[in-house]
């Protein structure tokens, strides 16, 4: 993010980054901005969860007359796409307080202060600016980790067995 949000030149690479951070901000400065992120993953991967669960109901609601209870993988698809609806709302404005907050220029006293300038400088259409561009990034990502998760866990189901016979640290591994 600080190479990202600094003037051209101001670092050489990653390596150089780190060691400037190290100088001027010591060890925490390494995990400046994280502050924002921390709080917001346990509600984002909640939401996420609870927003694939309706996508599989909506694929279910659309599909009356199914034969199979399992979905195919462009229906997985589907509703992992669709679990970055709403966990897009709640990223977006996380992921603008923590890139305007961070980097070389210290112009903010840390998130709210960041948040309070980005409503001052354009209401909330600023804190929520690149919502598009992360519903772009994250509803392929979050379709692709879902497929994947099902898949890894249906492999994992024991030969005659159900997901409900799989115990919860081979869920947590297929995750």
């Amino acid at each position: 993010v600080r190479i990202q949000t600094s003037a051209t030149g101001a670092y050489s690479g990653t390596m150089d980054v780190f060691k400037q951070t190290l100088k001027a901000d010591g060890f925490r400065g390494l995990y400046r901005g994280m502050a924002t992120p921390l709080v917001g993953v346990t509600p984002i991967f909640a939401v996420s969860f609870w927003a694939y669960d309706m996508g599989k109901k909506i694929v279910y609601t659309a599909t009356p007359n199914r034969t199979s209870q399992d979905l195919s993988i462009p229906e997985l698809a589907f509703a992992g796409f669709f679990s970055a609806v709403p966990t897009t709302l709640l990223m977006s404005p996380s992921e603008r307080i923590k890139t305007q907050g961070s980097g070389a220029n210290k112009l903010y006293n840390g998130p709210v202060d960041v948040a309070r300038a980005l409503y001052k400088e354009g209401g909330l259409a600023s804190i929520f600016r690149g919502t598009g561009a992360t519903l772009l990034r994250d509803g392929p990502g979050s379709a692709a980790y879902f497929v994947a998760y099902e898949l890894i866990k249906k492999s994992l189901i024991p030969a005659g067995g159900t997901a409900s016979d799989l115990n919860p640290f081979t869920v947590m591994f297929a995750g």
